[in-house]
C-alpha cells in the first residue's frame, strides 16, 4: 500500500479481514511492539505473540456494534499491546526489568480509553477462554462449528463432514455447542 490509510479505514479493514490491510498493519506497527516487548524482558517469540493478541483484541472490540476509535489506531494498538504484556509478566512474576513507555495518549482521554482498555481485556480473556476450550472439542465439533462461522449452509457441512442430512448436522451442532457451553462454565 503506497498511500498512508487513515485509523478508521485501517480498523475497518482488520475487522473485514482485509489481508493487505491486516499486512499493512504489521508492517507498520509490529516491529515497534517488538522493540517494546524486547527492551522489557521478552523474546521475539513473545513479541510477535503480544502483537497477535492485540491485533485479535482490536479486532474483536472493532467488530462490535457501536465502538467507534477516540484516539489513534497506532496508540490504542500500542497500548493493548503493552496491557497484554503487563499480564504475561505478571504471570511470570518478571515486574522488575519494566521500562515504562512513554504514554501516547493524552490525560483527558485516559478515562475514555481506560473503560476501552478494560472491556479489551475482558473481551480478549473471552476469546482465550473461547479458544482454549474449543480445542478441547472433539475433532468433528470443530470442523461443524467453523464450517458454520464461515457461513456454510447445512447442504454443504453434509457433504464436507459425510454426514447423513441436514438434521444430522443440526443435531450434531446443538451437542457440539452445548459440550462447549459445559467446557467455558469449567473455565469461570
Amino acid at each position: 500500500m503506497d498511500k498512508p490509510i487513515a485509523d478508521d479505514e485501517l480498523l475497518n479493514g482488520l475487522c473485514q479481514g482485509d489481508s493487505a490491510t491486516i499486512r499493512h498493519i504489521y508492517e507498520l506497527h509490529a516491529q515497534r511492539v517488538q522493540k517494546w516487548v524486547l527492551a522489557n524482558s521478552g523474546t521475539v517469540e513473545e513479541a510477535r505473540d503480544v502483537f497477535q493478541d492485540g491485533i485479535q483484541a482490536l479486532f474483536e472490540s472493532g467488530s462490535k456494534e457501536g465502538f467507534t476509535l477516540q484516539s489513534s489506531f497506532e496508540g490504542l494498538l500500542f497500548t493493548i499491546c503493552k496491557r497484554q504484556w503487563f499480564g504475561v509478566l505478571r504471570k511470570k512474576k518478571r515486574w522488575q526489568s519494566i521500562r515504562q513507555a512513554p504514554e501516547l495518549i493524552p490525560d483527558e482521554e485516559d478515562d475514555d480509553m481506560e473503560s476501552i482498555l478494560i472491556r479489551i481485556e475482558e473481551d480478549t480473556a473471552r476469546a482465550h477462554n473461547l479458544a482454549s476450550t474449543f480445542t478441547q472439542l472433539s475433532s468433528l465439533c470443530q470442523k461443524l462449528l467453523k464450517l458454520y462461522a464461515k457461513g456454510k449452509p447445512p447442504e454443504e457441512i453434509v457433504l464436507l463432514l459425510q454426514m447423513t442430512d441436514r438434521n444430522a448436522v443440526y443435531q450434531r451442532r446443538k451437542a457440539c455447542t452445548d459440550r462447549w457451553k459445559v467446557l467455558m462454565k469449567q473455565i469461570a
